[in-house]
């Protein structure tokens, strides 16, 4: 996972990012996105729509990591078909477990 740091008032513009989740590992976020503003603390996690632009502001030196939420098959078929993987690896069902 990436990691992203920002001196206190740098700003970072993440134009079309897809529904997301942005984690604040420390320091102060000032989020804007969509006509609504965050303030998000170190160890706060921010949910993104996405679509749009967002905006994201150090308020102080911080860290911050964005994940998007993957397809993590949480059992079932799909799951099984994962744990699998290395023996049918043509089928790339090991890209879902991420």
């Amino acid at each position: 996972m990436k990691t992203t740091m920002l001196h206190c008032q740098g700003l970072l513009t993440l134009e079309h990012a897809g529904p997301s989740e942005l984690h604040c590992r420390s320091g102060v976020l000032w989020i804007t996105e969509d006509g609504r503003d965050l303030i998000v603390h170190a160890g706060e996690r921010c949910p993104l729509r996405g679509g749009g632009k967002v905006l994201v502001q150090a308020m102080a030196l911080s860290h911050f990591s964005i994940e998007s939420p993957g397809l993590r098959p949480r059992g079932g078929w799909l799951g099984r078909l994962v744990r699998y993987a290395p023996r049918f690896g043509q089928f790339g069902a090991a890209r879902y477990a991420q």
